[in-house]
């Protein structure tokens, strides 16, 4: 695999030329493509939001009696699947997630394409949180993004 240096954005790394040169990065690229021609980028975002939570219900995170202990089992099923990593903290109304490392461009429109990704954590994280507090009404939605040299999307969870 060819490697890339950084550009004045930090646009090409290694991780993300890993997983463009990877065969499930192209199997993924290819599927989004397809799913986005035929029900259109609206019931795609709803549907891999779906695909996350089912994927909290196929990794379900041990018990835990801190975040600190509920970030080391997210981080461990997160690597697992190439996802990147997060670090939670809690405020007084919600809890916040800073994910790094998550896979980019993998949609059909290039750089437009990092919300499909962001709807698949927003149905893994709502999942492993509703699972975790045993409180159905808690939502993780995206807060936003720093598409920098170490690209970072915040997420909030609360009801």
């Amino acid at each position: 695999m060819k490697l890339s240096k950084l550009d004045a954005n930090g646009h090409r790394s290694y991780l993300e030329a890993r997983r463009a040169q990877s065969p499930q990065g192209r199997l993924v690229r290819a599927l989004l493509a397809e799913a986005v021609s035929r029900f259109g980028p609206e019931d795609v975002v709803l549907y891999l939001r779906s695909v996350g939570a089912r994927l909290a219900s196929d990794l379900p995170l041990p018990p835990a009696t801190t975040l600190a202990e509920m970030q080391a089992a997210m981080n461990r099923e997160l690597l697992t699947l190439d996802l990147g990593t997060a670090e939670v903290s809690a405020s007084t109304t919600a809890i916040e997630i800073d994910h790094r490392y998550f896979p980019r461009r993998l949609g059909p429109d290039g750089q437009d394409s990092d919300a499909y990704i962001f709807s698949l954590l927003e149905g893994l994280y709502g999942a492993w949180f509703q699972t975790v507090s045993g409180n159905d009404q808690l939502k993780a939605r995206f807060k936003g993004a720093d598409g920098g040299a170490n690209p970072l999307a915040q997420f909030l969870v609360a009801v």
